[in-house]
């Protein structure tokens, strides 16, 4: 299993011209992952933990941004949420 850390994200934009991630605020909270390539176990291991928004639909993870990083979209592509890894 792998440890990552959750990543809250101060985003701007809109739906029309997309969106951009002006900030990121490191959280406290740690999921373990076993499968991070596993959209529906990084979303429900997610609401484990952390209190994702009822009314956004979770379409797409964009897996490995960078390195060890990974986001959480909506449906409409803003960013939601990034994962950091901490420990493998």
């Amino acid at each position: 299993m792998k440890k990552y850390r959750i990543v809250e994200l101060d985003v701007w934009g809109n739906d029309t011209d997309g969106y951009e991630i002006n900030d990121v605020f490191k959280t406290d909270i740690i999921i373990e992952l076993e499968n991070p390539y596993d959209d529906n176990e990084v979303i429900e291991k997610t609401k484990e933990y952390y209190n994702l928004p009822n009314e956004e639909l979770f379409t797409n993870i964009n897996q490995f941004v960078s390195g060890d990083i990974f986001e959480l979209e909506n449906n409409n592509g803003k960013y939601i949420l990034q994962y950091e890894l901490v420990e493998e």
